[in-house]
């Protein structure tokens, strides 16, 4: 049985000072914050951003009512440069009894309405809302959430990839992330998709696993 966490007992270690994380080599910084009154600007600016980002690749249908219902159970890591550019983000969403991770919600493509039970042994994260408009912050982005997956003591990692992203495919199987043995068939948000033709059609998520035992220590170089 999965070790659930009560969202009660989430402490978000890091949050009271918001200390950075610099990446000399570009001049960036990294910083990870938890959605409270004193961050809620940021966190809807970061939804706002990958909004607009998720819509130029042709996706249509986020909707901030339902992403933030995660929120108290999640952290979002975002990276910002020597000018104050918001460029690269994610989100770390752990697994607890009272709210359901994302991919629980979607719906099995094979079925007509039935959804995944995350149960795994140890501790469930899902990383989303992933989006970078420079590559150069992705190392400093991945290392700090590794570091928070190592924190917070994360025994297995779940995303979901759109099989027709070229980019993120190439992304994940790169570090390391491979299809669930478990939870194989492709699931889908109904309004969640792309329009083809002047169709709407929801697009379907596989879903990928990486045990964080596993996880590359640094971001791979080749990847740049």
């Amino acid at each position: 049985m999965a070790k659930l966490l009560k969202t009660k007992d989430i402490s978000f270690r890091n949050f009271k000072t918001n200390a950075a994380t610099i990446d000399y080599s570009f001049d960036l910084r990294s910083f990870t914050i938890a959605k409270n009154d004193k961050n809620s600007k940021i966190v809807a600016n970061i939804n706002k951003n990958y909004a607009k980002q998720a819509e130029k690749l042709g996706y249509r249908g986020f909707s901030d009512e339902i992403n933030s219902i995660h929120d108290p159970v999640s952290r979002y890591i975002y990276v910002k440069d020597n000018a104050g550019n918001l460029i690269s983000n994610i989100r770390i969403t752990l697994q607890t009894p009272d709210i359901n991770l994302p991919i629980e919600r979607g719906i099995i493509k094979s079925t007509s309405n039935k959804k995944y039970i995350i149960n795994e042994d140890g501790k469930i994260a899902e990383i989303n809302t992933f989006y970078s408009i420079n590559r150069s912050s992705d190392p400093i982005l991945y290392d700090t959430m590794v570091r928070e997956l190592h924190n917070d003591e994360i025994d297995l990692v779940l995303v979901l990839n759109d099989p027709n992203n070229f980019t993120t495919n190439f992304l994940y199987k790169s570090l390391g992330f491979q299809p669930s043995k478990k939870y194989t068939e492709p699931i889908y948000f109904p309004t969640y998709g792309k329009k083809i033709n002047n169709k709407f059609y929801p697009t379907c998520w596989n879903i990928l696993e990486l045990e964080t035992r596993k996880m590359l220590p640094k971001y791979p170089s080749f990847l740049l």
